[in-house]
């Protein structure tokens, strides 16, 4: 008995957290969701909390059915290039340009 569960706890994935930021950044609500919703979409992915004002996007996810690299490949997939941000680090710079899911909104 002891065994098995040994076994089936060595199988079990394990929920990983990754925090991304993105170019270009994002400047409003609208920018947030999109990330969020193009992110929940992915197999393996538990959790997408985007801020525009930190100009960060943390993803909780299942290790074994997707990983950092695969996230990075989706942000490049709708049109943002994305990098993972070292554990305690923070975006300081902020582009100063307009925001192209606010232009959408205006069109």
């Amino acid at each position: 008995m002891f065994a098995l569960l040994l076994t089936v706890s060595a199988t079990q994935a394990k929920t990983r957290t990754a925090v991304f930021t993105t170019k270009p950044q994002m400047h409003c609500r609208k920018c947030e969701n999109k990330m969020q919703f193009k992110i929940n979409l992915l197999k393996g992915v538990k959790k997408v909390e985007a801020n525009c004002v930190e100009q960060t996007v943390e993803v909780t996810f299942n290790d074994k059915q997707i990983n950092e690299e695969t996230l990075l490949k989706a942000f490049k997939a709708f049109g943002y290039d994305a990098r993972q941000l070292k554990e305690g680090e923070t975006v300081t710079e902020k582009e100063e340009h307009e925001c192209k899911e606010e232009m959408k909104k205006e069109a």
